[in-house]
């Protein structure tokens, strides 16, 4: 019981990080969401992720190097920075 704490912490640890890094990695003139909203969503993938990795295991065997490729790509998932919102196409193209 003591491993599941312990990964839990890390993959928490670890998502905090990445949306730290995801904010950092931000242009200069993009506009900014508040200080508090990439660590948070970085803890958030961190958790989800740690969860999906152990619903994985078990169910299937899964490789440890998974469980930091899933926290890094939810976080970016989540994080991205997005043009237009979460819209499809682009109405200059004349599909949106």
């Amino acid at each position: 019981m003591n491993a599941f704490w312990s990964t839990l912490a890390m993959a928490a640890a670890f998502g905090l990080f990445i949306g730290m890094l995801l904010r950092l990695s931000l242009r200069r003139n993009a506009p900014r969401p508040a200080a508090w909203v990439h660590p948070l969503g970085g803890i958030a993938a961190g958790l989800v992720a740690f969860f999906l990795y152990q619903g994985l295991g078990w169910l299937t065997r899964v490789p440890d190097w998974l469980l930091p490729l899933l926290v890094i790509l939810l976080a970016w998932y989540w994080l991205r920075p997005r043009r237009d919102g979460l819209g499809f196409g682009h109405p200059d193209n004349g599909h949106g």
